[in-house]
């Protein structure tokens, strides 16, 4: 997972710089907020599915209910179709009216129209793909959305602006890999392996049954899903309104940069989400606890000093989209602060959710969308990305609050693990050597150059694995280690005496 999302999380990213560097600062902005209403459209389309399926799929498979565990999935493929195309209708009507009302740019309505064909496709695909995750295999996600659909994405953006088509080339790629993608995953779905059921299922009302379940479970979650969305977008979407098409492209920018963090944390936390949904139907609460701490210090461990390195290096990195986008720097490291809370508590959403408390998610993430919107309508239209970007990090600290009690008291978790001040202490003290050179006045130029920010981040990366060691593994450090050594070397490597 974590080397699929890593290959995917560069190529998303690659893909964005590609598009920021044809486009410019404003028609990036443009071409950004016609993505926002395709994603939007695709999370109304998808109505929670992915979460349902998963849960239901395991839980179902874990009890040992084959035939329930596939209603769920047909059921599933019904509400996708159905409701991908009712919202790509919806984008195609409401294109015009969108562009001009709402961000006072006409030439929006052929991206979002463009984008409006790929959102059936889009919805099948992540239904399908929830279905494997459900059976706890991860691959096919690995393959289809983290290699296949951004790399083909990337080919076809690069031949799309080659053809000389302007905004509407990167949409048209998002369109035919969302068509491929939907392909590979109805093939890997329809292989999916059902163990026969021990003992004989009630499958008189399946399909009605299945629908029930995940309409009353998605429901909440389509709601969580729309509320965090915006709440990332919040900003884009009024500095789209409120100020110019370059704030849009520079703001989007940031974000996307930041969203890089996300590495770890979807690897880890889309393993955790079936895993906790099946030790919670079999009472396994000792169990879900110490993984859940686990994967807490691992994301930690590496997202940490990720978003370190963005602090330090941020104009450099943004300088990667083009020069006028470096504006954003200071924008990205309020960013990387909210990240660094939200990345420290573990995940608390998925755990809410996995244990049938996606209601109580559903008024965190109000909760914050309150505070997100407040603290927006205040700061962007006055200070413009700088808003955008505090109003996001604080939305992200409200909801860590809020959730990391509600599971200690309702899950009995312990959010914590003892040894979280390891991997904090190791970054902290590697970035404070790294950026001790800005205290030189003659090497200050130094950290706003691309290749010395590479050589900068590498050694960061050498000084907080160093101190890391110097502090020493735990125990399931070393197991979690092993496990990922004997899956990375090849099995005729282990025994020196195969190779006689």
């Amino acid at each position: 997972m974590f080397v699929g999302t890593a290959i995917g999380s560069v190529l998303r990213y690659g893909f964005q710089v590609i598009v920021g560097r044809q486009l410019g600062a404003e028609a990036f902005g443009l071409w950004t907020l016609g993505f926002i209403v395709f994603k939007i459209a695709v999370m109304g389309a998808e109505f929670g599915l992915p979460q349902g399926i998963i849960r239901y799929v395991a839980a179902f498979r874990g009890e040992g209910r084959m035939e329930r565990a596939r209603g769920i999935i047909r059921s599933g493929t019904k509400i996708g179709l159905i409701s991908g195309l009712f919202f790509a209708g919806l984008m195609l009507v409401f294109s015009g009216p969108i562009s001009v009302w709402v961000f006072h740019r006409p030439e929006i309505s052929s991206v979002i129209r463009l984008f409006a064909l790929a959102v059936p496709f889009a919805t099948l695909t992540t239904a399908w793909l929830s279905a494997t995750q459900g059976c706890k295999t991860m691959v096919p996600t690995m393959v289809v959305r983290e290699v296949f659909e951004p790399f083909f994405r990337v080919l076809l953006v690069g031949g799309a602006f080659a053809a000389g088509l302007r905004l509407i080339g990167p949409a048209l790629a998002y369109v035919l890999a969302a068509v491929g993608a939907m392909s590979l995953s109805w093939r890997v779905k329809s292989r999916l392996d059902f163990p026969s059921s021990a003992g004989r299922e009630t499958t008189a009302d399946g399909s009605s049954t299945s629908v029930r379940l995940l309409l009353d479970f998605g429901w909440p979650l389509f709601l969580i899903q729309i509320m965090g969305f915006i709440i990332q977008w919040t900003g884009t979407i009024l500095l789209g309104i409120f100020r110019s098409p370059a704030e849009v492209g520079i703001f989007g920018a940031v974000v996307k940069t930041s969203l890089l963090g996300g590495l770890s944390r979807n690897a880890f936390h889309s393993v955790f989400s079936p895993i906790v949904a099946e030790m919670d139907s079999q009472g396994r609460s000792e169990a879900m606890g110490l993984t859940y701490r686990t994967v807490s210090k691992w994301v930690f461990s590496v997202n940490f000093p990720f978003f370190l390195g963005l602090i330090m290096f941020a104009r450099p990195v943004l300088r990667l989209f083009g020069g006028e986008f470096v504006q954003g720097g200071l924008p990205l490291i309020i960013l990387s602060l909210g990240w660094i809370v939200y990345s420290s508590v573990g995940p608390v959403g998925e755990t809410l959710t996995m244990t049938g408390r996606q209601r109580l998610n559903l008024l965190n993430m109000a909760g914050c969308l309150v505070v997100t919107l407040a603290i927006s309508f205040w700061l962007v239209p006055s200070h413009g990305t700088l808003g955008a970007a505090i109003g996001f990090s604080m939305a992200m600290v409200c909801y860590d609050v809020a959730a990391v009690v509600q599971i200690r008291r309702l899950a009995g978790i312990r959010p914590f693990p003892r040894t979280l001040w390891k991997p904090a202490a190791a970054g902290i003290l590697a970035a404070g050597i790294v950026s001790a050179g800005r205290l030189v006045p003659a090497l200050r130029a130094v950290y706003e150059d691309l290749p010395a920010c590479l050589a900068g981040g590498a050694v960061f990366a050498l000084l907080d694995i160093g101190f890391l060691m110097l502090f020493g593994l735990d125990e399931e450090d070393r197991r979690i280690l092993s496990r990922i050594k004997s899956r990375i070397i090849p099995s005729w490597l282990k025994n020196e005496d195969d190779l006689s």
